[in-house]
């Protein structure tokens, strides 16, 4: 069974009114894991943040350093832009991600995985 971070982020009304508020993203998530039978191990949770910059992110930087200790080996997020609104930064993230042997799974896109 594998151990599974969710991390989640809402930064603005429209996107609560839009479905994307922490509720509803982890609801989805936390069931997404459950039938992949994956065991949830943390949840990150970053509340009225801006995506554009991961450094200001607290609950983010919580994300990388549970990774880079290795306490799941999976990590989920609602979408790419809930996780990332800088390519670089999702970009540099992954390799990071994909070095720890960490998958990254972007439950609300297509084929689960960022667009390339």
């Amino acid at each position: 069974m594998k151990r599974t971070a969710l991390y989640l982020r809402c930064s603005s009304r429209d996107q609560i009114q839009h479905g994307f508020s922490i509720p509803d993203q982890l609801a989805r998530l936390r069931s997404e894991a459950r039938a992949a039978g994956e065991r949830i191990a943390a949840e990150f949770i970053d509340q009225a943040r801006s995506g554009t910059s991961a450094a200001k992110r607290i609950d983010y930087q919580n994300l990388l350093a549970a990774a880079r200790r290795r306490d799941f080996e999976r990590v989920r997020f609602e979408s790419v832009d809930r996780g990332h609104r800088n390519d670089l930064e999702r970009r540099q993230f992954e390799a990071e991600m994909a070095a720890l042997g960490i998958d990254v799974v972007y439950s609300g896109e297509p084929e689960k995985q960022a667009p390339q």
